[in-house]
């Protein structure tokens, strides 16, 4: 059976259905633990395109990210702050408040990995909520670019709807930032200006 043939048929026949199906995907995903980034970003792109399937993503994460916020602080109220004495998070806490940004975002932020109890300690932690909102959303941002490598990588050999150049640039691009990350990567002379200070 020809995959591309395929895909068009389920996109044809749940299209009415598929940006709610999204966007519920996309909110359940900061408040699980769960390895389907890949497969609903998949979903989006092919359902809905590429500019709306990346904005309703977004936006499903986004509010994903404030209920998590919400549903944190408010077992933390009814607790009566309980797991903030024990010793174990209470190092836990310090690790996150000594840790820079950049670092959370990007350990978050790789595909597969489980990162969970990094999601719940963040609201638990000294950190502002705009910190907070923008430690999980660039680590999004991080997460759907390199789904989006692989996507467009894995799925150009596989299907003649995304250009074969297209998808042999980005492998180029993800092999070069691999290799060479370190002296081209910006985070590089942040880490050093960090260390010095």
């Amino acid at each position: 059976m020809d995959i591309a043939a395929w895909v068009t048929e389920i996109v044809n026949q749940y299209d009415d259905y598929a940006i709610w199906l999204i966007l519920l995907f996309g909110i359940a995903h900061p408040l699980t633990e769960n390895p389907w980034s890949f497969l609903t970003m998949s979903l989006a792109l092919t359902f809905l395109g590429i500019p709306l399937g990346y904005g309703i993503l977004l936006l499903g994460n986004i509010l994903g990210i404030l209920l998590l916020y919400g549903m944190i602080h408010g077992l933390r109220h009814l607790s009566h702050d309980a797991l903030l004495h024990k010793k174990v998070s209470q190092t836990i806490l310090q690790w996150i408040n000594n840790t820079v940004t950049w670092r959370h975002i990007i350990v978050i932020g790789m595909p597969s990995v489980p990162t969970y109890p990094i999601k719940i300690a963040l609201p638990l932690s000294s950190m502002t909520f705009v910190k907070y909102f923008r430690t999980l959303l660039g680590s999004y941002l991080f997460l759907y670019a390199a789904n989006s490598l692989l996507y467009f990588g894995l799925l150009s050999t596989v299907t003649e709807a995304i250009p074969r150049f297209v998808g042999v640039a980005l492998l180029i691009l993800f092999a070069l930032l691999i290799y060479f990350g370190k002296s081209i990567w910006p985070f590089g002379q942040i880490q050093h200006n960090e260390v010095k200070q």
